[in-house]
């Protein structure tokens, strides 16, 4: 077979083109119409002495494949100038925890804030609690105090008043219940993990040394409760108070010190955090409304 002196049609050109870039690495690319095996021998036999159709295939190659092209330069430049993980975030994912979540707990600013304050306040406690002097009074000192550093945690993790990213993170798909569970459920924990540390260090700390467990667990659900109605920082305020205020009057109505910590009371915590959390899934749409403040 000889190459033919008639220039093919730019229709059949087209489909050359487009059948050619479908068979290399440029997946994303879709032929114009199927071109049969005659045709595709007779347009490469005319390129081999036809300048003309080889200037043209290439003109036609060039459009077909530069959106296919600059998508695969967006993603080598944008590999390149993004920033590397942090470890956590690296570690978070290796856990097999979902890549927005990870990105979420490792660079909410308000939430490393809550993170920071938990444990900086929870080894204070512990450090305070270590008076072998006074032993009783520490030990009820650290059970009362200790409670509220994941309440305070919770209190800063998100809010207009908290978090610098507040409108951008209102935008985000995770915005609403989802937010903000994942946020105290993080903050609450490494908090709840400061302050169980603290507590074996103290050696103040005795036979109640995880009496502050349920009511921790217990005012940081009842202010997560509050917060469909208030704002985060008042709802953790008033926890916070009627919470000292109650302790002092069970201490003042008996003559046990630890009244507020008996197992009667730790059976009204256990109610408290599951009515608390009962009120947090009915108005669970009062944390998609913008309301945080």
């Amino acid at each position: 077979m000889t190459p033919s002196s008639v220039h093919p049609p730019g229709d059949v050109l087209d489909r050359y083109v487009g059948a050619a870039l479908a068979a290399t690495p440029y997946p994303s690319v879709v032929a114009l119409a199927a071109i049969d095996e005659a045709d595709a021998v007779r347009v490469e036999l005319h390129l081999t002495t036809c300048p003309v159709c080889r200037s043209a295939v290439d003109v036609r190659a060039r459009r077909q494949a530069t959106p296919r092209l600059d998508q695969g330069w967006w993603a080598i430049e944008a590999a390149l100038v993004a920033p590397p993980l942090p470890r956590l975030e690296r570690v978070l994912r290796w856990a097999q925890m979902p890549a927005d979540v990870a990105r979420l707990l490792v660079s909410t600013p308000a939430l490393r804030r809550g993170w920071y304050v938990a444990m900086t306040v929870a080894l204070v406690f512990g450090i305070s609690a270590a008076d072998p002097t006074r032993p009783d009074a520490n030990e009820l000192f650290f059970l009362i105090l200790a409670p509220l550093i994941p309440l305070a945690g919770v209190a800063l993790a998100y809010g207009r008043g908290a978090d610098p990213a507040y409108e951008v993170a209102a935008a985000t798909p995770i915005w609403g219940l989802r937010l903000v569970l994942v946020r105290a459920v993080a903050v609450v924990g490494t908090s709840v993990a400061a302050i169980a540390l603290a507590a074996l260090l103290s050696p103040a700390v005795g036979d109640h040394a995880a009496a502050w467990l349920l009511p921790a667990l217990g005012l940081s659900a009842a202010s997560l409760a509050l917060m469909t109605w208030w704002p985060p920082r008042r709802s953790a305020w008033v926890v916070a108070s009627v919470w000292v205020a109650g302790v002092v009057v069970a201490n003042g109505a008996t003559d046990d010190r630890y009244a507020a910590f008996g197992l009667a009371a730790q059976l009204g915590y256990l109610v408290l955090l599951l009515v608390a959390s009962a009120v947090v899934a009915v108005r669970s749409r009062r944390f998609s409304t913008g309301w945080v403040a």
